[in-house]
């Protein structure tokens, strides 16, 4: 518990200082399946921002903590971070990036429900698929000194703020941890598995990370009052993500502190399985429930603590080339402060995932 409540308030800080700081967009409508009531389009609170005014595009990597799977949809490319009512950012080419607001102004009442002690703003770690002709965007809840937490749900059909059909939806509760379970419901991970299935990974420094079937047809649970499958210990780990290639399913997870600035240990860790309810074992056949994980990524001299892999989802364009998308705890060639980056992904021989770089002045450098 110690930890957590240690991380998390000083990424609360961070917030609070204008880490990622905005004001809301857009507000959140409500649909048939919950009885919370439509949130209105209220300002939020804005402090002092660190970086670009919204709507001002600037060059370089946005300042960002806890970024989203990066996605790619009618030309322009989207990433959802930590922040007050979900901040965001768009980029044409993934050089120029555009802060564009935040999602919404307040969580959605059944969601704020379930974590009362929340400040009904503060969000953690997004992330976000496409499913049919809707994008799910999947965002966690929590509130200090307890691992009472959420998993909240919201959708919209595009991502531009400017396209008239932008809306998003409020889609209700999709997983919770009351405190008692040997989880923490945050840090949502969320994959369309090839077959069609919808899942989400999610757990934080407690208990295990645990893996969850969603309905397609609605972004949630199919078995709400069931604790899903685990898949590794979440003792040391958290921000998992999971993704298919090559008739294996892919665990991602970080290992080591975040929120240190350039002391933060983070590192990324992988295991893989032939069934996405594991068991997965790293490259030496230790199983990832009781701490395995072979070295995906870790720091070098400049970049300090990547974190919360993602794999970047080109809707224009699936034959693309594999990219993913991490940040960093301290990027030390920039402001020594939490930066998006994206970076090439490829994969060796026997089928373990590598990480590429980029060429000094590329566009993800």
């Amino acid at each position: 518990m110690n930890l957590q409540v240690g991380l998390r308030k000083i990424i609360s800080k961070a917030i609070r200082a204008g880490v990622v700081f905005t004001v809301a967009m857009q507000g959140v409508s409500q649909t048939g399946a919950s009885s919370a009531p439509v949130v209105a389009p209220v300002p939020v609170q804005q402090a002092a921002p660190r970086g670009p005014a919204i709507g001002v595009p600037v060059v370089g990597m946005p300042g960002l903590h806890d970024p989203s799977t990066v996605v790619r949809f009618h030309g322009k490319y989207y990433v959802y971070s930590t922040g007050r009512g979900i901040p965001f950012y768009s980029s044409p080419d993934r050089v120029t990036w555009t802060r564009e607001g935040s999602v919404f102004a307040q969580i959605p009442d059944e969601v704020h429900a379930a974590v009362p002690k929340n400040s009904g703003a503060n969000v953690w770690a997004p992330d976000i698929v496409r499913v049919g002709d809707q994008f799910y965007l999947y965002y966690a809840v929590s509130s200090w000194g307890s691992f009472q937490s959420a998993i909240g749900l919201i959708t919209n059909p595009v991502l531009d703020p400017k396209d008239p059909a932008y809306k998003w939806t409020d889609r209700g509760v999709v997983v919770t941890s009351d405190g008692t379970e040997d989880l923490n419901a945050i840090d949502p991970g969320v994959i369309l598995a090839p077959d069609g299935t919808l899942w989400v990974c999610y757990g934080s420094y407690h208990g295990s990370i645990r893996v969850t079937q969603l309905d397609p047809k609605t972004g949630l649970a199919l078995e709400p009052n069931k604790l899903g499958a685990a898949i590794a210990t979440a003792r040391e780990s958290e921000a998992s993500d999971l993704i298919f290639y090559g008739g294996y399913y892919y665990l991602f997870v970080n290992h080591g502190s975040c929120c240190k600035g350039k002391d933060s240990t983070y590192n990324i860790r992988v295991g893989r399985a032939r069934a996405i309810t594991g068991p997965y074992l790293d490259r030496e056949g230790k199983p990832m429930t009781t701490g395995g994980g072979s070295l995906f990524l870790a720091s070098d001299a400049q970049r300090i603590g990547p974190g919360h892999f993602g794999r970047v989802l080109d809707y224009d364009n699936v034959a693309a080339p594999e990219r993913f998308s991490i940040h960093y705890e301290a990027n030390l060639s920039l402001d020594g402060r939490s930066h998006l980056d994206i970076r090439p992904l490829s994969w060796s021989a026997d089928g373990w995932p590598i990480a590429g770089d980029n060429a000094a002045g590329t566009a993800t450098h």
